[in-house]
């Protein structure tokens, strides 16, 4: 909301997109996160920035790959949090974190200044339906 534009993280591929109502545009940065599929992401305002949270490793992914059968390997899940600057990835160490998990759900509660997460998978046949909560109050 800060630059009116819809971002895309491209998980595997680890590249970064900005939709502006009209056009994509891939977005120039350093560091980040491991390549992986299924992460969740937020725009936290009160941060400023938007969170990356966890999504499952994945190996073997290249760009030539990209337009063929998919050929990569899933791996295990990941529970890591990143924020993005506009400019670079900066891996935040929450004193808390929830389980490792890909495909969980995201939102903003601006009442309360807080990313809340909800639910999201364990591996291939196991969800889970917790709920977490990160800013300043948690």
């Amino acid at each position: 909301s800060a630059t009116s534009q819809i971002l895309l993280y491209g998980d595997h591929s680890q590249a970064m997109w900005a939709w502006n109502g009209s056009k994509w545009s891939e977005l120039s940065g350093s560091g980040g996160p491991s390549p992986r599929v299924g992460s969740s992401m937020v725009y936290d305002s009160a941060l400023g920035e938007p969170l990356l949270f966890g999504g499952n490793t994945v190996t073997g992914y290249s760009s030539a790959s990209a337009s063929q059968a998919e050929t990569y390997t899933l791996g295990a899940p990941l529970n890591d949090l990143w924020s993005w600057s506009g400019t670079a990835w900066q891996q935040q160490h929450p004193a808390t974190a929830p389980p490792a998990r890909f495909y969980a759900q995201m939102a903003f509660d601006a009442n309360d200044g807080q990313v809340v997460l909800f639910g999201g998978a364990v591996n291939d046949t196991a969800d889970i339906a917790d709920t977490w909560v990160y800013g300043p109050a948690s």
